[in-house]
């Protein structure tokens, strides 16, 4: 296989499962120790590690964690205490966009490899756990907030290269961004169940408005915005960003328009000066004739959770903008099997923007190939159901009739095995088939032709002899 496709396919495979992990994470809001743990079975796979290990310095209770893939006991009961935890902290606590790398510690140094005597505590630790080399990355949020170590541990035979140290600040990367948004996400759980035994049905900010919103009347900020105990004219230059103005007075116009309730998600200015989201929600309050008398109003600090939100569109775009600019075509399938556990067919659950190129389908997320190409080739079925079945990858060559094309194919499962999904790169190499047969064609008929011409040059009176 040339150098470049098995790159390529390493690089796919290797961008596919940071995808795979980030979305499960983006997913869960609880299961807090399964993510950390697929973040670092993750971590080991991709670089070929032999064990690794992940402190957390501020996790949801008082005490750092740790928490160990392919090590033993005792191992991480060494490296779990908390005096450890405090040593690794201060191992990465001046690593900013770098890490430390040790080979064969019942040799090196304790004072790592730049002389930082900070490292050697917890070196110290690692050489009583019997581990040999070992690389370590601080991770950090997006403030540079140290949040907590990655640590890989290798054989000494075996030290990791310049492209697994590359993968490596990119998995630490992800891991501060998730332990970044589940604090995030901690918070504003913590943040909600308070305020909803505090207020009940309310949120943090509480606020009235005279009848068309020209005067705000009160305003109970919570330390979120500022107070406003005396009416106040120009309250939306005080609380609202310039720039969102014209979208929140427009919904302002509609709900007095329409007496209806006015609900919207916009920044705000809050108490600091900086610039934070708010959920605001408010009900018009009637007299008897059925007039506007004024609107109360309540409103929630969701910054955290737009910022979640924002991290995670920005994950996606990657990922799509990533996969749309490649060359070969892509897909996600999801197979289904009969009772005996034969694949009858698949459904397409994601394509990028060259798929269709190569296979000339249109509209394929969320159809069958069945549906779409009733005759398609049994083999195909097969092929994708082993892989789907069994977890092993394949590259492969085959023709598809049905499309009147012929594929080189790269395949391999993608998520737990009940999942039932196969990931396929492919390349529509019809053309090059055609050329090989025409080839093939031509060959043949030169050999025939030599063939004929040796005989008559061997029988050369046979023509006269005949005649």
């Amino acid at each position: 296989m040339p150098k470049r496709q098995r790159a390529t396919e390493r690089d796919f495979e290797v961008i596919t499962r940071f995808y795979e992990v980030a979305s499960f994470c983006a997913r869960q809001t609880t299961d807090r120790p399964e993510c950390l743990k697929r973040l670092l079975e993750a971590a080991s796979e991709l670089v070929d590690a032999d064990a690794a290990g992940l402190y957390v310095f501020s996790p949801p209770s008082d005490a750092p964690e740790f928490m160990g893939f392919n090590l033993d006991a005792s191992t991480c009961a060494l490296l779990g205490t908390p005096t450890a935890a405090q040593w690794a902290q201060q191992a990465v606590a001046a690593l900013h966009d770098t890490h430390f790398h040790v080979q064969n510690l019942h040799d090196a140094p304790l004072e790592g490899p730049d002389g930082n005597s900070a490292h050697a505590p917890w070196l110290g630790v690692a050489r009583q756990a019997r581990l040999q080399t070992v690389v370590a990355l601080p991770l950090r949020d997006r403030a540079g907030e140290l949040l907590g170590m990655l640590a890989m541990f290798y054989p000494c035979e075996q030290p990791p290269c310049e492209v697994e140290f590359r993968l490596l600040k990119l998995l630490a990367h992800q891991m501060g961004d998730y332990l970044e948004r589940h604090a995030i996400q901690q918070a504003v759980a913590q943040s909600e169940e308070r305020f909803r035994s505090f207020l009940g049905a309310t949120s943090d900010v509480v606020f009235r408005m005279d009848p068309d919103w020209s005067e705000m009347r009160h305003l109970k900020g919570q330390a979120f915005v500022a107070d406003t105990h005396e009416p106040r004219v120009r309250w939306l230059d005080h609380y609202v960003p310039q720039e969102d103005q014209p979208a929140v007075s427009q919904a302002i116009r509609h709900a007095v328009q329409h007496k209806s309730v006015f609900e919207l998600d916009h920044r705000v200015i809050r108490v600091d000066g900086s610039l934070g989201w708010a959920h605001s929600r408010a009900v018009p309050v009637l007299d008897d004739n059925g007039e506007v008398i004024e609107w109360f109003g309540a409103a929630s600090d969701i910054t955290a959770r737009k910022c979640a939100e924002e991290a995670l569109r920005v994950s996606q775009q990657r990922y799509h903008t990533l996969f749309d600019s490649m060359d070969e075509g892509y897909c996600v399938i999801r197979m289904q099997f009969d009772a005996g556990g034969h694949c009858e067919d698949y459904t397409f659950l994601e394509v990028n923007q060259a798929f269709e190129r190569h296979t000339g389908i249109r509209d394929a997320v969320g159809r069958s190939m069945r549906a779409i190409a009733p005759e398609h080739d049994d083999w195909w079925f097969e092929v994708y159901g082993h892989i789907a079945k069994t977890g092993e990858s394949r590259r492969f060559e085959l023709p598809a009739h049905a499309l009147q094309r012929h594929y080189d194919v790269y395949a391999f499962r993608i998520g737990a095995p009940e999942d039932c999904q196969v990931a396929v790169l492919f390349n529509d190499v019809s053309e090059r088939k055609r050329q090989e047969a025409q080839l093939r064609e031509v060959d043949r008929r030169k050999d025939e032709f030599l063939a004929i011409l040796a005989h008559e040059l061997r029988n050369p009176l046979a023509p006269v002899r005949s005649g």
